[in-house]
């Protein structure tokens, strides 16, 4: 089990990696205030199911909720301090910690599924709009491209995708 965490955890910090666009030349620096090497995520089981149906931990959610469910794990990430990032202009901020583990049943529609990670994203740009007002008083698409890697170096898409093969 601690060899199936570890790999998923070194392949969702790859993926956050690549979707923020790491760059060497940036102007913020991961601060962590824990001393372990690998600071475990707070982690959601996610199962797309057919007929628009939600799992989240094995609970059913309506997808109304889904959006508030999507932002309320991100923030709560962030404020337990675990991961923090430096920025020059700034100083010192909490990232995001978190791991969304969806699954998607074979009969689950197309649709249903865009749709679901429609809402993900979007929660996703909300707060990313909401740090960027208050790191840089600006819209995130007003900002300059370092600036916007900042801004995703600090609120991370997280997520692991598996299909049902059945």
């Amino acid at each position: 089990m601690k060899i199936y965490l570890v790999l998923v955890l070194s392949i969702v910090l790859s993926s956050c990696q690549m979707e923020v666009g790491m760059s060497e030349e940036s102007e913020s620096t991961e601060v962590v205030e824990n001393e372990s090497n690998s600071i475990e995520p707070e982690i959601v089981n996610i199962n797309l199911q057919a007929n628009n149906v939600i799992l989240w931990n094995e609970i059913q959610i309506d997808t109304s909720d889904l959006h508030d469910s999507i932002s309320t794990l991100i923030i709560r990430s962030m404020s337990n301090g675990s991961r923090q990032l430096e920025l020059d202009s700034i100083g010192t901020v909490n990232k995001t910690n978190y791991l969304i583990y969806l699954y998607t049943e074979k009969m689950t529609s197309y649709d249903f599924n865009t749709r679901f990670k429609e809402v993900v994203r979007n929660s996703i740009d909300l707060i990313r709009e909401e740090k960027s007002q208050l790191f840089y008083q600006k819209s995130f698409t007003d900002l300059s491209t370092e600036r916007q890697l900042n801004i995703k170096k600090v609120v991370e898409q997280c997520t692991i995708e598996k299909v049902s093969p059945e």
